[in-house]
């Protein structure tokens, strides 16, 4: 399965690597190594977390200068196994472990069973309340899943439960429920089949089939234009005519973003990508002069 990753280019790779794909010491005591940081959490009994990273992405860095060296962390990282792995250098090994976006944290118990993960950045309390939920031997999957076999036939818990699977990555269930969730909330009175087409054009869209995700996002926004997926549906039409190296359909679609959608969380994300899109056309203009 394809991944949201940003990546570097092997001589951008070749000349951060020495800078960016260790930890500083006097922190968390890191491994590098799967199968060694595996071993040493089987033998001490200790929960394993797989840290991975990137060294093209802000939120590693702020991560890794600051929440690391907390102070209320260190009392408490001796617990557990850490596991650092730079997804610049290690791609394959992201792959394996179904890396959905850097910076991307996997809580496993000692005997190797996943309890859950967070993606994203988050901040130190929320870390060390990760942390208890790990001495607790908590499996968000097991939780989720039990909550929606007791009621089937309840479409949110339906939906969280298929959140829950992509987060594992369980991709084949988890789009086998989206389709299913799509057809049962076909006129969106529930408020799920803009959420299902949502996700199902973004999967098309990180897999690189541009034109059915174009398809799975114009469905919202011509459709259920007042949904709470529409600006973001629109979004990623911007993002599809990028991919179509179209630059002027993708800075009108997301000033339309801007106009229909004025008080939306994408609207700062738009403005910034035509800002970036109108630099870069502007900068081939001057080389070509």
């Amino acid at each position: 399965m394809l991944k949201i990753r940003y990546t570097l280019s092997f001589l951008c790779i070749i000349s951060l690597v020495f800078v960016f794909c260790s930890p500083k010491k006097g922190g968390i005591n890191w491994l590098n190594d799967v199968d060694k940081a595996k071993e040493e959490a089987q033998s001490s009994k200790k929960p394993l977390i797989m840290y991975f990273r990137s060294s093209t992405i802000d939120f590693c860095k702020d991560i890794e200068a600051e929440q690391f060296y907390d102070e209320n962390l260190l009392k408490v990282s001796d617990k557990y196994v850490w596991l650092w792995i730079d997804g610049d250098v290690k791609e394959e090994t992201a792959n394996y472990y179904a890396i959905h976006a850097y910076p991307e944290m996997i809580f496993y118990s000692y005997t190797g069973k996943e309890l859950f993960r967070e993606i994203g950045k988050v901040d130190t309390n929320k870390l060390l309340e990760d942390l208890k939920l790990v001495d607790k031997n908590y499996c968000r999957y097991d939780e989720v899943k039990a909550k929606y076999e007791k009621d089937p036939a309840d479409i949110k818990l339906k939906y969280e439960y298929a959140k829950t699977l992509y987060e594992m990555g369980k991709t084949g269930e988890y789009l086998k429920i989206l389709n299913e969730i799509k057809d049962e909330d076909i006129n969106n009175t529930k408020g799920m089949f803009t959420k299902a087409v949502l996700n199902l054009g973004f999967q098309n869209l990180v897999s690189g089939n541009v034109d059915k995700a174009m398809e799975y996002f114009n469905l919202i926004v011509d459709k259920y234009p007042q949904s709470e997926e529409a600006p973001k549906a629109l979004n990623y039409i911007g993002d599809c005519y990028r991919l179509l190296e179209d630059s002027d359909k993708a800075i009108a679609t997301y000033r339309n973003v801007i106009n229909k959608y004025p008080t939306s969380d994408v609207r700062k994300e738009a403005e910034n990508k035509i800002a970036r899109l109108e630099t870069f056309k502007k900068t081939i203009e001057e080389f070509w002069k």
